[in-house]
């Protein structure tokens, strides 16, 4: 037994709030691995399950409703009872702070927690403590901003008092910006955003500190600083001072960092703090050092790795023993440390959908790479400022010095790929959830309330509209297609009136429109010139409104060229292709092997696999294409191969409120057989879902579309081809989806006749 274990042996503690994310799940692990017995307290049971011995069920952002559970599972458990208590979230530490008052623990009193939780109380400290601090301004009226536009110097920064990480912390350069910024972090303060904020919603403005910036952790036992690290901090990403990267040890001057560890020994003295493991938050500017927060944990994301490698200290494990009442000697840093560490954070450049991830496999070769963490997977949203403040990850090297760490780094971020599908506000990227696989998936209700609401169409609103159906015919004789009788009979007694009409009897067609009077039409077949862009060609100079989407629609999604183009430029992950119109053009593709070709004349049409022949190196590419641009004097057409399954999504109703989708379907080798995905990532689940949405409303389509999306072997979807003409040309497999879904077929065409009703009560027929 090591001799951390033996100094935990039997020891109980208190963890205040394990996470809903599984983002620091190496802190209970650590614990669990210490042989501490771990009593959590939490909303509820969750991925923490494996390391905590005992539960006390509670909201921790209810700090009456915590301390009440904790009370009671002590009184109930005199056996159980926790020797120590910790957090390493910043939403807890005041929540903790008053768990070691009201049961005499050690930790840090509720009052002094309170100064250095909330930044204006904590700047208030320091002006009152003769300690470096910029003047400031708690902010709550417009009076208060006028009082800040005439007092303060700019530039400013103006944050949440009781935020955490960069959330809402913003730059201001004039009294304009911060009139705006001020609205806008008022009506944006979200708990939902930063978590943090549950402790309060005041605003502060103080005046912007220029400097190098840097974080100081410290274990404090006793009144004693045990030991302490001073790491760098690159620049941050302004105005929004977002995290780039650190590196320790400092690159300071030495004089610099003592000045620095100085300063933060006299704020904790002063602050009365005794115990506890320390992130501290500082500046190094021309007239010397400037505190700027005090966080009473752990420091997060890569904090815990870098001291541990650096300096082969575990912050957990002193923390806890700070908690728990095991004493320690102070920690003596040897000269130089074990390794020197660099990390860069991967930031989001634009909010967005992470569409795209992957890692080069020759990134196994490189030995320096320490962590690579990304918390985001493929379908997962990521919001930047000014939408969110949220993060993808990041990377973390070591070296013999930080030149060498740095030299790393560059070679292991050229290893990592990955896109972020703009989110635009009119795209679904983001807005959707399913309750489970076989669910129709619908836009998220904090959406939908933005939105006015579609009011649906009551049934006796259908006795005044006359529905004309084009119904296909074999060999003379009408079929009926999705309306079988028993379908037709239902959607009557509902109230449609239903007019069945022949298109092939051009004469005969024309005068049955007038004379049943339709106002709307439903076309399910292609007869007429086997071709139903015909029928549409025909129907539309007549203004009649038509189920589904128009002529033009259709013909877009008929020429994939056009259509992967349009998806393209709305950033839609498609395959890449090129067109080659000579021998010597075969010598710059830039497309990755194997290959598809085929001539122009040929190019893809929806839903067409046939043709293809698949190529594996240049060289029989350079004889391909020799072959059709000589013998038929056209351009080849390549695009690349990529191995993967097929998926089918059958989208309904009309954007931007009214988008729904049934369960996705997935192909074998047999094109004409489907089935319902087995063990499908319910993320994935929802950006092949989103994508669809999303190309969709991009190329115009009405009512009914079929969006097919090919997901490679690294599970990266790529929307291949749109039939905006489903009912068409894929009618028996519109009746399979419906099946897996189990809806009945009237109950679908009622939807649909809803959808294309509604659309033209909206618009004119002419703009749809």
């Amino acid at each position: 037994m090591s001799n951390s274990k033996k100094e935990f042996l039997g020891k109980k503690i208190l963890l205040v709030n394990t996470g809903s994310s599984i983002k620091k799940k190496f802190t209970v692990e650590r614990l669990k691995k210490l042989g501490l017995t771990i009593i959590a307290l939490n909303k509820e049971i969750n991925w923490a399950k494996p390391y905590v011995d005992h539960w006390i069920l509670a909201d921790t952002a209810n700090h009456q409703e915590s301390l009440q559970a904790a009370k009671a599972f002590a009184s109930e458990h005199p056996n159980l009872m926790f020797e120590g208590v910790i957090t390493f979230w910043e939403d807890d530490v005041l929540l903790t702070s008053k768990i070691s008052d009201a049961f005499n623990l050690i930790g840090i009193p509720h009052a002094t927690a309170q100064k250095a939780r909330n930044k204006y109380l904590f700047r208030d400290f320091c002006r009152q403590n003769n300690l470096p601090t910029p003047q400031n301004q708690l902010v709550r009226t417009k009076k208060d901003l006028n009082y800040v536009k005439k007092h303060l110097r700019f530039p400013l920064v103006i944050k949440p008092a009781y935020g955490s990480s960069s959330a809402y912390v913003i730059k201001i350069n004039n009294p304009q910006e911060l009139e705006d910024a001020y609205l806008y972090i008022k009506k944006s303060l979200s708990t939902e955003v930063e978590s943090a904020l549950t402790d309060g919603l005041d605003i502060i403005v103080e005046e912007y500190i220029d400097g190098d910036e840097v974080d100081i952790d410290i274990l404090l036992q006793n009144g004693r600083m045990k030991f302490f690290s001073v790491s760098d901090n690159d620049k941050t990403a302004e105005p929004y001072f977002l995290e780039t990267g650190h590196s320790i040890p400092s690159n300071l001057p030495i004089d610099d960092q003592e000045a620095l560890i100085a300063m933060a020994d006299e704020t904790l003295e002063k602050l009365n703090i005794q115990n506890g493991c320390i992130h501290f938050e500082a500046k190094v500017t021309n007239e010397g050092p400037v505190p700027i927060e005090v966080n009473l944990r752990m420091g997060g994301d890569e904090i815990h790795a870098f001291i541990n490698y650096a300096w082969h200290v575990d912050l957990i494990e002193y923390a806890a023993k700070i908690a728990l009442g095991v004493n320690f000697p102070k920690i003596i840093k040897p000269q130089k440390p074990f390794d020197y560490l660099i990390s860069q954070d991967f930031l989001p450049e634009h909010s967005g959908i992470l569409s795209q991830f992957e890692i080069d496999s020759e990134i196994k070769k490189q030995k320096n790479i320490l962590e690579l963490k990304f918390h985001k997977k493929i379908g997962d949203p990521v919001l930047s400022p000014p939408d969110g403040y949220e993060f993808l990850g990041w990377i973390t090297t070591k070296g013999d010095n930080f030149n060498d760490a740095q030299d790393n780094l560059e070679e292991a971020i050229k290893c990592v790929h990955y896109e972020i599908a703009r989110f635009h506000s009119l795209s679904s990227i983001g807005k959707t959830e399913r309750k489970n696989k076989f669910a129709a998936a619908t836009f998220k209700k904090e959406f939908l309330v933005k939105a006015a609401k579609l009011e649906k169409i009551k049934h006796n609103a259908y006795q005044s509209i006359n529905i004309g159906i084009i119904n296909p015919k074999k060999n003379g004789r009408a079929t009926d297609s999705l309306l079988t009788q028993s379908v037709k009979t239902k959607l009557q007694n509902k109230g449609f009136k239903l007019f069945f009409l022949d298109f092939n009897d051009l004469t005969n067609f024309g005068q049955k429109v007038k004379e049943y009077n339709i106002h709307l039409l439903l076309n399910l077949t292609d007869d007429y010139n086997k071709e139903s862009s015909a029928i549409q060609a025909l129907i539309e100079p007549l203004n009649i409104p038509i189920i589904g989407s128009d002529l033009f629609c259709d013909k877009l999604t008929k020429d994939s060229l056009k259509t992967r183009k349009l998806l393209s430029f709305h950033e839609i992950p498609i395959i890449e292709w090129e067109f080659i119109n000579s021998e010597s053009d075969a010598f710059d593709i830039d497309l990755n092997f194997p290959v598809k070709v085929r001539e122009k004349q040929n190019y893809p049409r929806t839903m067409d696999n046939n043709s293809w022949q698949i190529i594996k190196t240049k060289n029989k590419v350079v004889s391909k294409i020799r072959s059709i641009t000589n013998n038929f004097t056209a351009p080849a057409y390549l695009e690349e191969y990529i191995k993967g399954q097929t998926f089918h999504v059958l989208i309904y109703g009309n954007p931007p409120h009214n988008l729904n989708a049934f369960p996705i379907v997935q192909y074998g080798n047999n094109q004409a057989k489907i089935s319902s995905p087995k063990k499908f990532n319910r993320k994935l689940n929802t950006l092949i879902t989103e994508m669809a949405f999303d190309s969709f409303s991009i190329l115009g389509c009405a009512d009914l579309a079929l969006v097919e999306i090919l997901v490679d072997d690294d599970h990266n979807p790529i929307v291949t081809n749109i039939e905006a003409q489903p009912l068409i040309r894929n009618t028996q497999e519109i009746k399979n989806i419906l099946k897996i879904a189990k809806i009945p077929v009237v109950s679908f065409i009622e939807d649909l006749l809803n959808s294309a009703i509604q659309r033209y009560k909206e618009k004119p027929s002419i703009l749809n």
